[in-house]
């Protein structure tokens, strides 16, 4: 039976070190990443290091043509044999939308709830029900404490993640008598690229006071 796992964003960071966990577990990959070279260049590495099949969709996940692209392939997958099934699907896809609303776009405003919210909403329902019929699968929301407190210049992303985190709350409530586990993961500071283009955060890497970053594979362990 072919098993596979659904990674969004695994271009860097997160997202990258699940579908390598993942990999490394014998479960087939399919991943998406708006960076094409960066992105393959994570497929080359499963593949050779841990034999799998990976599918690669790459693109916005807000633009409807690319979104549809991974549920396709998402489908195409489960439909390759009788017996595969997405096991796992991690929802890691995001960006930072780091700006005070006043001087947002409003376009941006609908851009950070699909891609934070309503994306991964649409993707848990397309893998859940044949995750209840076999009574198996995980899938893991990947939110931020941020979703938890006020952060200036930040209330798109704050009310996005913690949007998630009581989406997957309930999802976890409705899920687990069906033997599939929903979890949010509620990460702090990591080490990861996320932050590239904030000027403020690289002189604070090495941590001070209440300040700790971690790891990419710590988190996901």
């Amino acid at each position: 039976m072919r098993r596979y796992a659904v990674v969004t964003g695994a271009t860097s960071g997160i997202g990258r070190e699940y579908a390598r966990s993942l990999a490394a577990d014998g479960l087939n990959i399919i991943v998406t990443g708006r960076r094409r070279e960066r992105i393959d260049g994570v497929a080359a590495e499963l593949r050779e290091r841990h034999g799998v099949e990976v599918t690669v969709v790459v693109g916005d996940l807000t633009d409807p043509t690319v979104e549809g692209a991974l549920h396709n392939a998402v489908g195409e997958a489960v439909a390759s044999e009788s017996g595969a099934a997405v096991e796992w699907l991690v929802n890691n896809a995001g960006a930072g939308f780091g700006a005070p609303l006043a001087s947002v776009a409003p376009e941006e405003i609908g851009r950070a709830f699909a891609l934070l919210v309503e994306v991964p909403a649409r993707l848990c329902r397309a893998v859940l029900p044949d995750m209840y019929s076999r009574r198996v699968g995980t899938i893991v929301n990947v939110g931020s404490l941020a979703g938890r407190v006020p952060v200036r210049s930040s209330s798109l992303y704050v009310a996005a993640k913690a949007a998630l985190e009581r989406l997957s709350e309930s999802l976890a409530l409705e899920a687990a008598p069906n033997g599939v586990v929903v979890q949010a993961l509620l990460p702090g500071f990591v080490r990861t690229d996320f932050h590239r283009d904030d000027p403020d955060i690289p002189a604070a890497f090495q941590g001070r006071g209440l300040v700790r970053w971690a790891t990419t594979d710590a988190v996901v362990t």
